[in-house]
């Protein structure tokens, strides 16, 4: 793309966007503040707004933050692995080698993500999701030439812009950026024309535009998706994706490179029709939240004449001025002439609909089912089953970021890890794998499958008492597999085929002892008791002589 066409593309898709703008700003005031207004450029420290007095009530700002940092903890935790490969073949998995490399690229693929600033980048990605419904996420290698690890990168909403593919994925992506005079001269290597223009340009105040586009290369890209077996390493410019710096002010060309992969991606809360942008629950409550605001303002005025009330006399009833400081001296002609002017407010009423609104807001943000009810008499077992009706709450939103996120960011990185020679090569006999996510609220969403299967054989142990037949249509290698699965329980506490055949044919060599010497305690008992037998029958037949 040339530095033109970028410029252009941008400009278009900014003109599309100005509706949706102005209700980002909104959102932006109101639930996500700090994020950066829409309609000023922000070019300097002295236009950024840290004071924000025209919100007084920020109900939708916490329970946005609530929300993001719930997904957080429970489909990304940055404590506690949430995902393992799977080979879709279960020969393949009883093969101890390819077993072992596959565990091996899982426990490298996790190394690298806590290593790296994804936790901290999520964070505002979730974030951005809750709030403005759209979110984009970057990532690339820190150094291509030795390897450091990767970098994550969430894009700001409003300095981003983006074109979908035909199947609604991320064909171009488009980021604004600013820099100083300085800036420029450290990260680009700037023309000499500009050099001398601008090189001592003292003023820290002014900031330049540069764009920064990522955009497909057709050509290459078709020829490289057809290779089976794809080269690790090609020049910048003969990479399927390309990228560009582009200075606006003279539309110079600062720097081309490329991609093996598209390295962003973009994520929605919910899908809006006929957009290339999503909403969020901020945009379904935003008419309670500004409501919300006004009667909460409206309050603190009403609230304000009752503690400090106004006061009422006649024209000639004061002499002077009316002194409402502490201990102040009013001359009046007559005591009767002057009085207060009490509020008849009804701030019983001001106080139930600021009740009825925060409720919609937070439920609309799912805070009150993300919190358990308080109830002494809870038992273990509600709670866990709360907890996953809490979570199940989040599948629509949970399949879009696995699909359009998380699945794409784990392959983007053990593709930046293969490529880098990081895991050694696979072994022979390896198939693909799928990716099984272990978060809470995977588990939650899936823990119906198990508790089907638990009651299943529950309920056949309860019959099998009157019909023990009905046992032989359960096999219980696959019911532990299937339980195991969708719990999400680790393969490694899980025994091999072989370990298992092992520890089956000692306890049946166990059992045919134990059995063996039940037989001859048994045949020894009976032929005591013939022995016994016998000589009672001589006593009696000696007796009866």
């Amino acid at each position: 793309m040339e530095a033109s066409e970028i410029v252009n593309r941008v400009a278009a898709l900014e003109s599309q966007r100005k509706t949706l703008d102005n209700t980002y700003q909104v959102i932006e005031k109101f639930v996500r503040p700090f994020s950066g207004e829409f309609f000023k450029p922000l070019n300097s420290e002295s236009e950024v707004d840290w004071r924000r007095r025209g919100i007084y009530d920020s109900t939708a700002i916490i329970a946005c933050d609530l929300l993001a940092g719930q997904i957080h903890a429970n489909l990304v935790s940055p404590s506690v692995k949430w995902f393992d490969f799977q080979y879709r073949d279960t020969d393949v998995q009883k093969d101890m080698e390819a077993q072992q490399w596959l565990d091996d690229l899982e426990e490298e693929t996790w190394k690298t993500l806590s290593e790296s600033d994804f936790n901290l980048q999520v964070a505002e990605f979730l974030t951005d999701i809750c709030s403005f419904g759209t979110a984009i996420m970057f990532e690339e290698e820190v150094d291509e030439m030795e390897w450091k690890g990767i970098d994550f990168s969430a894009l700001p909403v409003r300095d981003c812009y983006h074109e979908p593919d035909a199947k609604d994925g991320l064909l171009r992506v488009y980021r604004r950026l600013q820099y100083t005079s300085l800036q420029l001269m450290d990260r680009f290597e700037m023309p000499q024309e500009w050099l001398d223009k601008y090189a001592d340009d003292k003023d820290v105040e002014v900031k330049w535009t540069v764009w920064f586009a990522v955009y497909p290369r057709e050509d290459i890209r078709k020829d490289y998706e057809k290779k089976k077996i794809k080269p690790k390493q090609l020049a910048p410019k003969v990479r399927p994706w390309g990228y560009k710096y582009i200075l606006e002010e003279g539309l110079l060309d600062l720097e081309e490179g490329g991609y093996y992969k598209m390295p962003a991606f973009r994520t929605m809360w919910k899908k809006t029709s006929g957009s290339r942008n999503g909403h969020s629950p901020a945009f379904i409550c935003l008419s309670d939240v500004l409501q919300l605001n006004e009667v909460v303002k409206q309050s603190s005025e009403a609230r304000a004449k009752a503690i400090d009330p106004a006061m009422i006399t006649t024209e000639r009833g004061v002499i002077g001025d009316v002194d409402l400081e502490p201990g102040g001296l009013t001359t009046v002609t007559d005591m009767d002439q002057l009085a207060v002017l009490e509020s008849k407010a009804r701030f019983d009423v001001q106080n139930e609909e600021v009740y009825r609104l925060q409720t919609s807001i937070r439920s609309v943000f799912f805070i009150d089912k993300l919190e358990l009810k308080e109830s002494p008499a809870m038992t273990a077992t509600e709670v866990n089953v709360r907890y996953e009706r809490m979570m199940r709450q989040f599948a629509s939103t949970l399949g879009r970021l696995q699909s359009d996120f998380l699945d794409k960011l784990l392959q983007l990185t053990i593709s930046i890890i293969m490529r880098h020679n990081i895991m050694r090569e696979p072994p022979d006999g390896v198939g693909e794998f799928d990716i099984v996510y272990t978060g809470p609220i995977p588990r939650a969403q899936q823990a119906e499958i198990a508790n089907s299967i638990a009651q299943y054989l529950a309920d056949l142990a309860s019959l099998a008492e009157i019909y023990p037949e009905m046992l032989d249509r359960v096999d219980p290698d696959k019911a532990a597999l299937e339980l195991q699965k969708v719990r999400g329980a680790p393969s490694k506490i899980m025994r091999t085929d072989k370990e298992v055949q092992v520890i089956r044919t000692a306890r049946a060599d166990e059992q045919r002892k134990m059995r063996e010497a039940e037989l001859l305690q048994q045949q020894g008992a009976a032929m005591e008791q013939a022995g016994k037998g016998a000589a009672a029958v001589g006593e009696v037949g000696d007796e009866q002589q």
